[in-house]
């Protein structure tokens, strides 16, 4: 470049002298841009200044900067910005984010380009991240908890260091964006595994959306995709609005429905119903209840006993189980015709007239307002007979114009509804003679220990030769001051004790033949002590075991004063589970059952006859006598446990 001057030529001849300039100039490649420093700089881009080089006189085209990542090299991984020759500084952008470039410059003119600048290296600042959590799973963990999973963004995506998240959350149902909700701040572990947040204190099996955002201290990332999900089911808080109703379609046929309009919401997805139902009587009983399973407010069950109040408890349940059920309530089934009599005897009063006597069906299938007798005479062109008889009747009497007849014998039971079917039909022949007849039937008697109980026994026939008792089928009961014999025949016991309980059989018998009824009677009385031995012990707790068969059984430790009642089921063990002051405390265990409990509580004893009998007017001669004797002989303060007969 040294050669570069004003050069002159000059000519002198003897006319004069000429002068001639020229201005040479060395042109050449510029010399390589210097003093770079940076003007300012973002996460995305960078902006640089330099001094202007010597152009070699030829003036400046352009500037090229050059860039790459710092690992990268010259060769291929390298950027370029164009930069106009007048300028000396420039902004290079689409940079990434806390990423160290290096930098250098070349100058160019129309000679060529210059070397390259020093080479300098800058780390971008952080920025807003650029991507977003994906693989977002929801799982429930509970009633009011849900597992938030998923994945962070891409590390290229984070544009920082270090970076948090926020998980928001809301009930989808809400109207309200997500930027209204609190955020759980989370920080970032390991980029390559599972970010995990437990979401808690939520509502009841309620959906909830839920989005997750990362971010950095610059700001917050884009919202990643939403997601919903349930919160466990249970139980609903507050009984549903039922409004339960029945139908009584038939006489073992009834619907049951149902609105099952909530209160509140109910905790869960209702999979169905459950109707529970059994009759009133024994509603009590939980094991004697009948469950059926629907899937709408409605069913018709059929087949349920005639004439019988039922009670339904309707409830609706999910996946956790059932809800609060329903209001009982009460639907009896339609009267239907009544079941034949259960029982029925027909006896010989004299050569012109019969009695007979027959058990209410076993299944009345409503309210029984009559009876019908029917008789058929083998006497030619005699018409068959034909009577009713009350409903409170038990027994009927016919008396014969003619003597020595044939009778068939049958009776049928009456309700509104119609006529039952005949029983079974009984011969009798009034021709022969006859064998003693009792009118009553095997019934059930119970007494309470102590009290006294006469077991009644009426016989029809022309001449009774004996009259016995037997006991749990012995040959002959044993008669002392306690136990006696009327002379009408009827038993008393007096002054019940345990071993009354039993079978007592009256036999009544002559010439023509023999008769018997028999009294199954059922002793309430408390318990017999408990034998209790010791199974096991330490120096908090007793092991004993019961070998009573009672109701109930109470264990009372008594220097510590603790008392502790639990329910026998036959052979029991029960643990005193107390801490027992004394190794000597003295434990007492005694035994109560339902007749206990009733005198307890003063409740009057439950003392049952199956059977009342009612006798028409022509038997009241025949009895009447018989009657006024055992009354005179009964003491009218011992009639607690009498089974009752009344005669008409």
């Amino acid at each position: 470049m040294s050669d570069t001057a004003m050069f002159t030529c000059e000519a002198i001849n003897y006319i004069g002298r000429s002068k001639s300039y020229i201005n040479m100039t060395i042109q050449g490649i510029p010399v390589e841009p210097d003093g770079i420093n940076i003007i300012d700089k973002s996460g995305r881009s960078v902006k640089i200044a330099w001094n202007k080089p010597f152009d070699r006189n030829s003036p400046f085209t352009r500037y090229i900067i050059e860039y790459k990542r710092r690992k990268g090299s010259w060769d291929w991984n390298v950027d370029q910005v164009m930069v106009p020759g007048d300028s000396t500084n420039a902004e290079i952008k689409d940079l990434i984010p806390i990423t160290d470039y290096n930098f250098r410059i070349f100058a160019e003119n129309e000679i060529g380009r210059s070397k390259s600048s020093n080479i300098i290296t800058l780390l971008t600042s952080e920025d807003k991240l650029s991507g977003k959590p994906h693989s977002i799973v929801i799982d429930t963990i509970s009633q009011t908890s849900l597992k938030v999973r998923w994945k962070a963004p891409a590390r290229e995506d984070w544009n920082s260091k270090y970076i948090l998240y926020n998980v928001v959350y809301k009930e989808t149902s809400s109207d309200k964006n997500f930027e209204f909700y609190v955020k759980d701040h989370i920080p970032h572990s390991n980029a390559n595994t599972e970010q995990t947040f437990l979401i808690e204190n939520l509502k009841t099996f309620t959906q909830y959306s839920v989005v997750v955002q990362a971010f950095n201290i610059i700001g917050e990332g884009p919202l990643s995709n939403v997601e919903t999900k349930y919160t466990a089911e249970r139980t609903p808080e507050q009984p549903p609005r039922y409004n339960t109703n029945c139908k009584v379609i038939s006489s073992q046929t009834i619907e049951v429905f149902w609105n099952s309009t909530f209160l509140r919401p109910a905790n869960g997805v209702i999979i169905g119903y459950k109707l529970l139902y059994a009759p009133s009587n024994i509603w009590d009983d939980d094991e004697k209840k009948n469950l059926k399973k629907v899937f709408k407010p409605s069913i018709t069950i059929h087949g349920l006993k005639k004439f019988t109040n039922f009670t339904f408890q309707v409830f609706a349940y999910n996946s956790e189980g059932d809800d609060i059920s329903s209001d009982p309530i009460n639907c009896q089934t339609d009267e239907d015709l009544p079941e034949v009599p259960s029982a029925i005897k027909a006896i010989g009063m004299s050569y012109s007239s019969l009695l007979v006597a027959w058990k209410p069906p076993k299944q009345t299938n409503g309210i029984i307002t009559q009876y019908k007798v029917y008789m058929k005479s083998n006497v030619a062109n005699k018409a068959e007979v034909q009577f009713e008889v009350e409903e409170t009747d038990g027994t009927a009497c016919y008396k014969s114009g003619l003597k020595n007849n044939i009778y068939e014998v049958c009776v049928s039971a009456w309700t509104r509804i119609g006529e039952g079917d005949l029983s079974e039909c009984i011969t009798l022949n009034l021709n022969e003679p006859f064998p003693p007849r009792i009118p009553i039937f095997d019934q059930t008697i119970k007494a309470t220990l102590t009290k006294n109980v006469d077991l009644p026994y009426y016989t029809i026939g022309p001449t009774i030769s004996n009259i016995s008792w037997q006991f749990n089928e012995e040959l002959k009961l044993q008669f002392n001051d306690r136990i006696s014999q009327f002379p009408v025949g009827s038993l008393k016991i007096r002054q019940v004790i345990r071993q009354d309980a039993g079978e007592y059989k009256c036999i009544a018998e002559n010439l023509m033949g023999t008769d018997s009824v028999t009294y199954k009677l059922i002793v309430l009385a408390p318990p017999l002590p408990s034998h209790v031995t010791t199974t096991e012990s330490t120096n908090q707790s007793v092991l004993l075991t019961s070998s009573n068969k009672t109701d109930y059984i109470e264990n009372d430790v008594k220097k510590s004063e603790m008392v502790q009642e639990v329910e026998n089921q036959a052979l029991s063990s029960q643990s005193v589970d107390k801490r027992i002051r004394n190794a000597m405390d003295q434990i007492a265990v005694s035994s109560r059952n339902l007749a206990q409990l009733l005198k307890q509580k003063n409740l009057q004893d439950p003392i049952h006859n199956e059977v009342t009998l009612h006798f028409v007017d022509c038997l009241k001669n025949v009895l009447d006598k018989k009657q006024t004797q055992m009354n005179e002989r009964s003491d009218s303060n011992d009639q607690s446990g009498i089974a009752e007969n009344s005669i008409k």
